[in-house]
């Protein structure tokens, strides 16, 4: 490998036969020659140098995604690359790849008018796509790593009171009592829908008093699937409310869900319009999975025990209900203005004459 004119050369033999190749900076050369010496068939490398962002993503789907991931969250990698990633990086070869071309992803992403939490994962896909390429020897490094996110706001959500909840529950169960059991396990177990849609009787362990969560349905593809969003079995425990409405399940057949599935079409406008008539603040569904951990920490249970229940991952993912524990920072400055804090002495004045 040396330097010729503004270009990097490489030169090897093949089959007896003397041959060379430039490239456009020393790193791409260094790859070049490295798979040279390591034996690699310089058709690969050609096909390699060939390889643009979109064939190779499609690789990546099959033979990464459609492996490590969930159908649901694969899919929707299929559908960020076809609507986002390609129409900006589709064409550009994988070595040919730039931190710029990483910022004028970012910023065609940006105005389309995403979230910015849209916008970063976009972006930290794409980055993981080039990650995987790095694995498998395609290119030296990942150009995108020096890309930052966007500033993304904290999340706001909206959630009931324990006055509000039972106002509702009281209210639903005079008008439709079936829509009303749901809401209230949702809302004493923090369950998402696609948990409880998924649920049968089968999960439910009256001798432990637990839930097991074991899967979830998938709204867009119409199905169940047997992996929750965090992709462990989970186990989540039922108080005296649950246990009372659940109770009536105990004759059903193991395999029989526990919430009749037409309950879920309709479910965000029927609790829109239960809202109403309890004369409540309206929430969507999932807003009831923060009623869940809002209550909790209004009552005082510590974070990590709500961190379990909620079944975060990350304690900062519950750190978003600090501000609502009664020990969070109340009173904490009342130290300042204690009456047994030492006295400053005053300064004498001189009087003249």
């Amino acid at each position: 490998m040396f330097r010729d004119r503004d270009k990097w050369r490489v030169r090897w033999t093949e089959a007896g036969k003397s041959r060379s190749k430039t490239f456009a900076s020393k790193n791409e050369a260094g790859l070049f020659e490295a798979q040279l010496r390591s034996g690699v068939s310089i058709i690969k490398s050609v096909e390699q140098e060939a390889l643009t962002f979109a064939v190779y993503a499609e690789r990546w789907l099959k033979d990464y995604a459609e492996i490590e991931k969930s159908e649901s969250t694969w899919k929707d990698d299929r559908a960020t690359i076809t609507r986002h990633l390609n129409p900006v990086l589709g064409e550009i070869r994988l070595i040919d790849l730039r931190k710029i071309h990483g910022l004028t992803l970012k910023g065609e992403l940006a105005k389309k008018v995403l979230k910015p939490k849209s916008v970063n994962n976009y972006l930290q896909l794409a980055k993981k796509i080039l990650a995987t390429a790095v694995d498998y020897d395609l290119i030296p490094g990942n150009p995108f790593l020096g890309v930052k996110p966007l500033k993304v706001p904290k999340p706001k959500f909206r959630f009931w009171t324990v006055e509000e909840r039972d106002k509702f529950l009281k209210r639903a169960y005079e008008i439709n009592p079936e829509f009303a059991d749901l809401v209230l396990v949702a809302i004493h177990t923090g369950l998402r829908v696609g948990e409880l849609h998924a649920l049968t009787k089968a999960d439910l362990d009256f001798g432990n008093n637990l839930i097991q969560v074991g899967a979830t349905f998938n709204k867009p593809l119409g199905k169940r699937l047997e992996r929750t969003k965090n992709g462990e079995v989970e186990f989540v425990p039922m108080n005296a409310e649950v246990q009372r409405v659940l109770s009536t399940r105990k004759l059903m057949r193991p395999g029989q869900p526990v919430f009749r599935q037409a309950l879920f079409s309709n479910a965000l406008r029927d609790l829109r319009i239960l809202c109403d008539r309890a004369n409540v603040q309206t929430i969507k569904f999932h807003d009831l999975r923060h009623s869940f951990a809002s209550q909790l920490a209004m009552a005082g249970v510590d974070l990590m025990r709500i961190q379990k229940l909620m079944r975060h991952k990350s304690i900062t993912m519950t750190q978003r209900y600090a501000h609502l524990h009664p020990d969070s920072l109340q009173g904490a400055t009342d130290v300042l203005s204690s009456a047994d804090r030492p006295q400053v002495p005053k300064k004498s004045v001189a009087i003249n004459g």
